[in-house]
């Protein structure tokens, strides 16, 4: 199916910090001429815009829309897939960086019907910090999508045809690929991962951007079930129980413990891990509630 063009997809906001190397990892594509990178602007404030831009004038496969008509990477998604020219759509985020063959292997593999999960790498840099290899092992985990069929946007690719029997992403703000990865089983979608279309991700290395990311899978939960009309009360039980459940902590402790970390800072981590529970209970109320995510700094 090499014959075949991509659209690579990336919705962006406020991600200047991260354009630099992504630019350049994708100047390292082999790309055929047709094939093409679209930024979707989802209404970035720092000089994002700018960069891409200037990015695009240089750069003949690459092009820039703006849309801010939706706080929404997966509202962004969509209109880069109506956008999109080519057969084969392709998605990754701003904050990663592709290896040189990403997209070659990606042609390599691709066939009909299936749905490509390739490596997310959230390398860890310092192995002595615990939020980096919490990030690690949480988040991401494209390597058990053929079992779980939970497949992160970060490195996805399918047919356009495919994409659309499914359908659009759900928009959700978070967790929309998870969502339409378990809605492409109905369409008879195979996953297939392969280990050599890659993708690396900086970890997120504090509490604090831990606590961000918690937030907002909270939130799109919480937007999903009032999207879904299921019962608020429910939802609240289960996210109360959620607080007591014990089977987490033994699995990150057991990674803890191989990756050398002190016991205090295991402590440590799991006090905080208890107050993550508790924030989901809070932004999941404020995506059930359709609060404007921006507001909440999320």
């Amino acid at each position: 199916m090499q014959n075949s063009n991509v659209s690579v997809i990336i919705p962006f906001f406020n991600s200047e910090k991260y354009f630099l190397q992504l630019f350049e990892c994708l100047n390292q594509q082999k790309l055929a001429e047709n094939d093409e990178i679209i930024f979707i602007d989802n209404g970035s404030t720092d000089n994002s815009a700018i960069l891409v831009k200037d990015f695009c004038i240089k750069f003949k496969n690459a092009r820039y829309i703006f849309f801010n008509d939706k706080s929404d990477s997966y509202a962004a998604r969509n209109i880069g897939v109506k956008y999109s020219k080519n057969e084969i759509l392709i998605f990754t985020d701003s904050d990663c960086l592709p290896e040189p063959f990403w997209i070659d292997e990606i042609k390599k593999s691709m066939k009909k019907k299936t749905i490509i999960s390739g490596k997310v790498n959230i390398y860890i840099e310092n192995p002595s910090n615990i939020w980096e290899v919490f990030d690690s092992n949480a988040h991401m985990a494209n390597n058990h999508a053929e079992k779980s069929r939970n497949i992160a946007t970060a490195n996805m690719a399918v047919y356009k045809e495919d994409f659309l029997k499914v359908g659009k992403f759900l928009e959700r703000y978070s967790g929309g690929d998870y969502e339409w990865s378990q809605r492409s089983k109905n369409c008879d979608m195979k996953i297939l991962y392969n280990k050599d279309v890659i993708v690396n991700h900086p970890p997120r290395t504090t509490k604090n951007q831990i606590i961000k990311k918690e937030a907002r899978i909270a939130y799109g939960q919480g937007k999903n079930d009032k999207i879904k009309e299921k019962n608020f009360l429910k939802c609240m039980i289960i996210y109360i129980l959620k607080i007591f459940y014990l089977k987490p902590q033994i699995k990150y402790t057991k990674i803890f413990i191989k990756y050398n970390i002190s016991f205090f800072k295991i402590i440590y981590f799991f006090f905080y891990f208890f107050h993550i529970r508790i924030i989901h209970i809070k932004f999941f109320i404020c995506g059930y509630r359709n609060i404007e995510p921006r507001k909440l700094h999320i």
